[in-house]
């Protein structure tokens, strides 16, 4: 989570703290569409 909120272009959501979180992080990169995202990873 912390290397990710370190990238100018990615935005987390939900709690930034991990204590209030569950096993899955939800993130969207910037100018790029969800489907794209999905499709590399």
């Amino acid at each position: 989570l912390k290397r990710l909120q370190e990238l100018p272009y990615v935005r987390i959501v939900g709690p930034k703290d991990l204590s209030d979180r569950g096993a899955v992080i939800s993130f969207v990169i910037d100018d790029v569409h969800p489907h794209d995202v999905s499709s590399i990873l």
